[in-house]
């Protein structure tokens, strides 16, 4: 009886331990592209039509300007055939760490084909030098950036070269019906200036002729005589919504939205579906 027991515990936990064994000796799909947030992978997922595994480094919700991924991620990135670059300070730091333990790895800086790079702009800061990093946020030099991420893939992946020119195409054609459609919102935009949080849309706003007005350069809020400076030229262009975004704290956005009277709108940059989320910026701007 006791054997009988025995052998009914001891059973079970084989096949436990046998599962786990093997579960351990699986081999976890490593990424073999990389790219920093989510919105190029959208890219390489449509260029070659998710046929290939690629990986964000910085998830959605996360803000990219402080973001450190976790060393036992990037064990998890050896290996990689290429990284598409954006020029996020964490990169700089990491990229080393990536290439020793990889030397293979091929590193596109889509940051560097930029043809006239932005500074951040806030009318009332004066005293920074930062490099706006928001590229994607122009849906012309994102066009640029995807053609040059399909010219990498198309040597990385011959095999698939023609089904990559054939999603290029489509893909430059969403581009073009977007660069349409967001030139009608701005027509309906009641304002030349847009008002927002964090300054992540000095790109768009080169694009369509529009000022950006920022109540923080990067981190860094208003002194109170720069705030009171804001909120006159708030108060002079008739601005009616503020743009702000989870991955940044926007207490001082609220503050500004309860003392004049402001809408708070919220906006996410770094969702991954590209396209519907630009389109869906523009309606917001009609509705203002």
């Amino acid at each position: 009886m006791k054997k009988k027991l025995l052998l009914l515990l001891i059973i079970p936990l084989f096949i436990v331990c046998c599962s786990f064994f093997s579960s351990k000796r699986q081999p976890t799909t490593k990424p073999e592209i990389l790219v920093t947030i989510a919105p190029y992978k959208y890219f390489v997922e449509r260029l070659t039509d998710n046929s290939i595994s690629v990986k964000n480094l910085v998830p959605e919700a996360a803000d990219p300007h402080g973001f450190e991924p976790p060393a036992k991620e990037l064990v998890g990135l050896f290996d990689t055939k290429v990284w598409f670059l954006i020029g996020e300070p964490f990169e700089k730091q990491f990229l080393p760490i990536i290439q020793k333990n990889d030397p293979d790895i091929n590193v596109v800086h889509l940051d560097e084909d930029v043809a006239v790079p932005l500074h951040l702009s806030c009318s009332h800061h004066s005293h920074h030098s930062l490099e706006d990093r928001h590229f994607w946020m122009s849906p012309n030099v994102m066009k640029t950036q995807i053609n040059i991420m399909a010219k990498t893939l198309q040597k990385l992946y011959p095999e698939k070269s023609a089904l990559i020119e054939q999603r290029l195409g489509e893909v430059n054609l969403d581009f073009d019906n977007l660069d349409l459609a967001m030139s009608e919102s701005i027509k309906k935009y009641d304002s030349d200036y847009l008002l927002v949080s964090h300054p992540a849309f000095g790109y768009f706003c080169r694009d369509y002729g529009l000022h950006q007005l920022a109540l923080e350069n990067e981190t860094q809020d208003p002194s109170p005589k720069e705030l009171a400076t804001l909120f006159s030229m708030i108060n002079e262009k008739d601005i009616k919504n503020i743009y702000v975004q989870k991955q940044h704290n926007y207490k001082m956005a609220k503050l500004t939205a309860d003392s004049l009277n402001l809408k708070m709108v919220e906006v996410n940059p770094y969702k991954e579906n590209y396209f519907e989320n630009m389109h869906s910026f523009g309606n917001q701007l009609e509705q203002q």
